[in-house]
This record gives structure tokens, sequence and C-alpha cells, in this order.
């Protein structure tokens, strides 16, 4: 409606949305609900894309670092 990308994982509303707009207007991310079944059924081990991604490393340590957390500073006021 204005133009914004709309992204996100297939959940409920995203699914409403993609049926209303068309599937060309909406960016996933993440796997399907079949991707996910047929990769389990491979023997799919999260951990190993860990170890083995030393930027999903980086990035998953940024995250649980608090980085992106709001912090007191951004509520402090000028004296």
């Amino acid at each position: 409606m204005n133009g914004a990308l709309k992204n996100g994982t297939l959940e409920t509303a995203k699914i409403e949305i993609r049926e209303e707009d068309g599937e060309e207007n909406l960016f996933l991310f993440g796997l399907t609900t079949p991707e996910v079944q047929r990769r389990r059924s491979k023997g799919y081990v999260p951990r190993k894309y860990y170890e083995a991604n030393a930027n999903l490393k980086e990035v998953l340590a940024t995250f649980n670092s608090g980085e992106f957390l709001r912090r007191d500073k951004f509520l402090r006021t000028t004296p």
C-alpha cells in the first residue's frame, strides 16, 4: 500500500498478506514447513552450521551481547 518492503517468516499474517498482495510482493526468509521437514529427514544438525560458519557465529554473538538493546543511555537527558 505504501510501497514498503514486506518481509518475514511465513506465518499466519504473512500467508494472508501473500494471498492478498501476491507472492512476488513478499520477501520471505527462513524455510517453509515442507523445507524444514525435508532438511530434518536428511539429518539436519543446526550446530554443524554454527560451528562451520564464522560469520554466523559473529552475528549470533552480537545478538547475544545485547548490542541492539535499548539501554538507559538513550533515556538520559543532557544536564
